[in-house]
């Protein structure tokens, strides 16, 4: 995705925040072209062990192409059902919170 830092960095980020007394909230794009069943499942597991050892929420959100950037005609990967039930479960229990579900939906997939 070109962004200018790794799982490491937000690793360490968290655990600070954490330090700190916040918590942390982490952002998470699922569906982003290209992305693979080992890319989403590392994610999953990184949400799960940030939740469990810093209680760090999360910002869920799918991919949606938005006009005038690079990927504007780009398609989302489709999601694993298990990897949407991880989601919906983490959501319920409120470590996920943000309109993931809606842009599932308003991708076409549900």
């Amino acid at each position: 995705m070109n962004r200018d830092h790794s799982v490491s960095d937000i690793r360490d980020s968290v655990r600070i925040l954490r330090g700190h007394r916040f918590t942390p909230i982490v952002d998470i794009l699922l569906g982003f072209p290209g992305e693979s069943r080992t890319d989403r499942l590392q994610t999953i597991r990184l949400m799960k062990s940030l939740s469990e050892n810093y209680k760090a929420r999360f910002n869920a959100h799918y991919f949606m192409p938005l006009a005038g950037t690079p990927l504007a005609k780009a398609d989302p990967e489709p999601l694993e059902d298990e990897i949407k039930n991880t989601v919906y479960d983490m959501t319920k229990s409120g470590i996920v919170r943000g309109d993931f579900s809606e842009q599932m939906s308003f991708a076409g997939y549900s």
